[in-house]
């Protein structure tokens, strides 16, 4: 959450407040000079970013900041430090092995698998398709398109 903030706060220096109606804010990016509503009491900005993440957005930070709210009453509880820990406080069980597997890793018949390159150049990351060429063949004897000169079967231009 501290990252956000410190990320946040270098964002708000290009934002400036229009209009201010109770929780209702009309904020202009000037950089992109577009401007977006944000209602606090409803949890919504204009940029829908804190609709999908759950979390402020740079907009409604931008709103607190300028009314003196404390941006932490917006967070959910569960990017909380002590949701955090209640989800690891109770202990784990360990999970039970069975006995051929853990005598097959006592005897060393599991290991790591043999990973080989291949002999010669590595292919190129992407196999074009069959219709599809890199470029167009043009064949430097009759000036034809899609074959070259060896396989040409006109006669040679003067």
């Amino acid at each position: 959450m501290l990252k956000t903030m410190a990320r946040i706060t270098k964002e708000i220096h290009q934002l400036e407040m229009l209009r201010i109606v109770g929780h209702l804010f009309e904020i202009l990016d000037r950089q992109t000079n577009r401007t977006y509503v944000v209602r606090l009491n409803e949890n919504y900005c204009s940029c829908l970013k804190w609709y999908h993440t759950f979390l402020p957005c740079v907009h409604a930070c931008y709103a607190c900041n300028c009314c003196n709210i404390r941006i932490e009453h917006y967070y959910p509880a569960i990017f909380s430090k002590e949701a955090l820990k209640s989800v690891y406080e109770p202990h784990l069980e360990p999970i039970p092995v069975p006995y051929n597997i853990q005598s097959a890793l006592v005897r060393g018949d599991i290991g790591v698998p043999d990973v080989r390159r291949k002999a010669g150049r590595p292919k190129k990351n992407r196999t074009m398709a069959k219709d599809q060429s890199s470029r167009d063949l043009r064949c430097s004897n009759c000036n034809g398109l899609g074959h070259n000169r060896r396989s040409c079967r006109n006669q040679p231009r003067e």
